[in-house]
This record gives C-alpha cells, structure tokens and sequence, in this order.
C-alpha cells in the first residue's frame, strides 16, 4: 500500500469549533482506488462487487460474507487491513444500515459503540498515529459529527468526518 499523505487544506478541513477534522469523498475515492491499483488481487477484494456509480466508490458485500461481520468482530484480513494499514474507515450507521450499502473497506462500527468504549483493535491501533487516519461516516452529517466529536472527546486526534 503506498503512503497516504494529506497534501493540502483542501483535502483535510476542519470547521469553527470542532475537534476533529473533515476529508473529501473524492480524496478517500483516490485513497481506495490507489490501493485497488497497486494490489489488484488483495485478499478480500474477491468478496466485494463494484456498482456501476462511478462517482461514488460504494460496494455490496456477498450475503455468505456478511454473516461473519459483528460489531466487535471483524474479519479484517478479508477486508485488505493490516498492522501496515495507513487507515481505517468506520461506518457508524447502524449493522442493517451497513448490510444494505456501505463503503469498500469499511467496517461496521455503530456509533454506540464509542461512548460504551467497545473500540475494536484496529482503530485502537491507529489512534494518534502520524500520517494514520480514522475516516468516520453516516447516512447524514448530523451523526457524523457527533461521532466524530465522541472519538476526539476521547483523546483521538486523528479523527476524520467523511463529508
């Protein structure tokens, strides 16, 4: 996986008053695509399916697939991520939510889960990391942030809102 580096103020922001910041859906697009580019047969990459939207990387996992997915367990390997993971991205949209559309990569992690401290290892793993990333994103921005603004009440300064 190449390096991921936030290379302006454009593509990383952060509003008046909150802690954590914001990443582009076109950046976290690229992000996706380079790694699909330089490991085309990554494993797991065979239990996803592209949509024909090519605006949005979306993708729908095979049913069989979903059945190993829970809040707390993920089987992170079939997802491409590793101790050498620059990123992860969290989808804190409830698991039905998750189970009808989400994005490649991402990991169901119901936004309950931060103020009950259930934080799953990779995330842990990538807390105040240099150059690591923690993408959040919601069906709407209003969860978002306040998912966002849990983690860095939590100490997380890595924090990133899809928006």
């Amino acid at each position: 996986m190449k390096h991921v580096e936030i290379v302006s103020n454009q593509t990383a922001a952060r509003r008046k008053g909150e802690l954590f910041k914001r990443i582009r859906c076109s950046t976290l697009a690229k992000i996706l695509e380079n790694i699909k580019r330089d490991n085309p047969n990554e494993a797991g990459h065979e239990e996803f399916k592209e949509m024909t939207d090519n605006v949005s990387i979306y993708s729908s996992a095979l049913s069989d697939a979903l059945s190993t997915f829970s809040v707390i367990t993920v089987n992170t390997q079939a997802l491409g991520i590793t101790e050498d993971s620059e990123f992860v991205i969290l989808d804190v949209r409830e698991e039905d939510d998750y189970r009808l559309f989400h994005i490649k990569e991402s990991i169901c992690f119901p936004a309950p889960n931060i103020t009950r401290d259930r934080i799953i290892p990779e995330v842990f793993r990538l807390r105040n990391q240099p150059d690591k990333f923690i993408i959040i994103y919601s069906w709407e921005e209003r969860p978002g942030v306040e998912a966002a603004q849990k983690f860095a009440l939590r100490g997380y300064d890595n924090i990133y809102l899809l928006s």
